[in-house]
Protein backbone atom coordinates (compact mmCIF):
# COMPACT_ATOMS: atom_id res chain seq x y z
CA UNK A 1 0.00 0.00 0.00
CA UNK A 2 1.57 3.74 -0.78
CA UNK A 3 2.10 6.74 1.42
CA UNK A 4 -2.00 6.91 1.67
CA UNK A 5 -1.76 3.76 3.37
CA UNK A 6 -5.03 2.03 5.56
CA UNK A 7 -3.71 4.21 8.66
CA UNK A 8 -5.89 6.99 6.62
CA UNK A 9 -8.06 5.62 4.63
CA UNK A 10 -9.51 1.75 4.27
CA UNK A 11 -8.04 -0.36 1.51
CA UNK A 12 -11.58 -1.10 0.05
CA UNK A 13 -12.13 2.35 -0.38
CA UNK A 14 -8.64 3.04 -2.41
CA UNK A 15 -9.11 -0.18 -4.50
CA UNK A 16 -13.09 0.88 -4.95
CA UNK A 17 -11.87 4.53 -6.55
CA UNK A 18 -8.45 2.53 -8.49
CA UNK A 19 -11.63 0.14 -10.09
CA UNK A 20 -13.45 3.74 -11.18
CA UNK A 21 -16.01 2.49 -8.31
CA UNK A 22 -18.20 4.34 -6.30
CA UNK A 23 -16.71 3.54 -2.48
CA UNK A 24 -19.03 2.88 0.10
CA UNK A 25 -18.69 6.22 1.96
CA UNK A 26 -20.81 5.45 5.16
CA UNK A 27 -19.70 9.27 6.43
CA UNK A 28 -21.67 12.39 5.26
CA UNK A 29 -18.42 14.83 4.86
CA UNK A 30 -16.54 11.91 3.11
CA UNK A 31 -19.40 11.70 0.43
CA UNK A 32 -19.42 14.92 0.36
CA UNK A 33 -15.62 15.14 0.00
CA UNK A 34 -15.64 12.90 -2.52
CA UNK A 35 -17.91 13.94 -4.36
CA UNK A 36 -16.62 17.69 -5.05
CA UNK A 37 -13.03 15.80 -5.76
CA UNK A 38 -14.78 13.56 -8.03
CA UNK A 39 -16.93 16.47 -10.02
CA UNK A 40 -13.74 18.89 -9.90
CA UNK A 41 -11.42 16.05 -11.73
CA UNK A 42 -13.88 14.76 -14.12
CA UNK A 43 -15.63 17.92 -14.95
CA UNK A 44 -13.18 20.64 -13.82
CA UNK A 45 -16.45 22.19 -11.86
CA UNK A 46 -18.60 21.90 -9.18
CA UNK A 47 -22.40 21.47 -9.29
CA UNK A 48 -24.68 23.84 -7.00
CA UNK A 49 -25.98 21.34 -5.15
CA UNK A 50 -22.43 19.27 -4.45
CA UNK A 51 -20.70 23.20 -3.47
CA UNK A 52 -24.03 23.55 -1.48
CA UNK A 53 -23.46 20.65 0.43
CA UNK A 54 -19.69 20.94 0.99
CA UNK A 55 -20.37 24.69 2.05
CA UNK A 56 -22.79 23.39 4.57
CA UNK A 57 -20.47 20.67 5.75
CA UNK A 58 -17.03 22.40 5.35
CA UNK A 59 -17.58 25.95 5.81
CA UNK A 60 -15.75 28.16 2.92
CA UNK A 61 -12.48 27.58 4.26
CA UNK A 62 -13.35 23.28 4.70
CA UNK A 63 -14.20 23.81 0.93
CA UNK A 64 -11.00 26.01 -0.22
CA UNK A 65 -8.67 23.40 1.29
CA UNK A 66 -10.23 20.72 -0.53
CA UNK A 67 -10.42 22.30 -3.32
CA UNK A 68 -6.96 23.00 -3.38
CA UNK A 69 -5.74 20.36 -2.38
CA UNK A 70 -7.64 18.03 -4.69
CA UNK A 71 -5.49 20.83 -7.54
CA UNK A 72 -2.29 20.21 -5.91
CA UNK A 73 -2.82 16.75 -6.26
CA UNK A 74 -4.08 16.82 -10.27
CA UNK A 75 -0.61 19.27 -10.69
CA UNK A 76 1.87 16.43 -8.96
CA UNK A 77 0.06 13.43 -11.00
CA UNK A 78 0.44 15.32 -14.17
CA UNK A 79 3.95 16.07 -13.34
CA UNK A 80 4.42 12.82 -12.44
CA UNK A 81 2.38 10.80 -15.41
CA UNK A 82 4.68 13.20 -18.06
CA UNK A 83 8.25 12.72 -16.84
CA UNK A 84 7.16 8.40 -16.30
CA UNK A 85 8.01 8.73 -12.52
CA UNK A 86 6.32 5.78 -10.86
CA UNK A 87 5.07 6.10 -7.34
CA UNK A 88 7.29 4.72 -4.43
CA UNK A 89 7.74 1.15 -3.45
CA UNK A 90 7.28 1.55 0.03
Amino acid sequence: MGRAGPQFVEGSIIDAIDKGQEPALTSPKDFAAFQLCKELVQTHQVSDKTYKQALELFGENGVADIVVTTGFFTMVSFTANAFDIDPPTD
